[in-house]
């Protein structure tokens, strides 16, 4: 047998809380480090994941390399930011018309879905759970486990395709081809073009989730389709096969 994954993103593709996780973000980084006026340009950063960010402002604002206590301290108070949102303001962690049940949905249409995020996994997590979006038996990587985005899709794609192998599903990591089902596909499912360099990178499919002005920014980053959202279940399959290669995009300079 031979596998499909739809790998999703999760702000923004799954959740609605770019809003919330950019004012927290930009909130932690000014509380932990005392560090103001970042740039929340996310795409302008060399990786666009919560730990390669959080390097990149230190090396930036600090002019030097992040330590193990920087970022954990950094992720700490982040996430504190999340959860008492999350409990006071929880109407800013609506999902994505559809999100609540695609992931269940895609496995009766031939796809295994699973979860790569450039956010750490105990604020991604508490995202997903605040906005009703179960992913209970789905395999999942997030920045914790790596910094380039591409990486963190290809982690999470071995651990679904190992949890296909052995009978389950699930975040535990499992980075062994041998013990892995064969991968037929792989399409990344994004809101940034961050996730469309990320899938170009990897060699990996690409299906946007957005509206304009956005849903422009992918295709001319050249997502061959973007879907408003992920409420009916035969779109996204249409669309994911027809996501399977990205459009070349070529840049003229005069």
């Amino acid at each position: 047998m031979t596998l499909k994954l739809a790998i999703f993103d999760v702000d923004g593709t799954l959740t609605r809380t770019s809003g919330v996780d950019d004012e927290c973000w930009t909130r932690a980084v000014r509380l932990a480090w005392g560090v103001d006026g970042i740039s929340t340009d996310w795409g302008s950063y060399r990786h666009s994941t919560d730990e390669g960010i959080a390097a990149e402002v230190m090396e930036t604002h600090r002019g030097r390399r992040a330590t193990r206590g920087d970022l954990d301290s950094l992720r700490e108070c982040f996430a504190g930011l999340i959860e008492r949102e999350a409990r006071e303001r929880p109407e800013r962690f609506a999902p994505i018309p559809g999100a609540v049940t695609i992931l269940s949905s895609l496995r009766g249409h031939g796809w295994i879905p699973a979860i790569a995020t450039g956010g750490w996994r105990r604020t991604a997590l508490l995202k997903l759970a605040s906005a009703g979006v179960s992913i209970e038996g789905t395999a999942a990587a997030f920045a914790d486990d790596a910094w380039p985005r591409e990486q963190i899709v290809r982690i999470a794609a071995s651990r679904a395709a190992g949890g296909a192998a052995a009978g389950t599903q699930g975040d535990a990591p499992n980075d062994d081809a041998a013990s892995s089902e064969p991968v037929e596909r792989i399409v990344y499912v994004g809101d940034g073009v961050w996730d469309v360099t990320a899938a170009r990178a990897g060699g990996y499919g690409f299906v946007g989730v957005a509206t304009d002005p956005r849903a422009s920014q992918l295709r001319r980053a050249g997502a061959p389709t973007v879907l408003e959202d992920l409420a009916e279940v035969d779109r996204v399959v249409d669309a994911l096969e027809r996501g399977s290669r990205l459009r070349r995009v070529v840049e003229i300079t005069r």
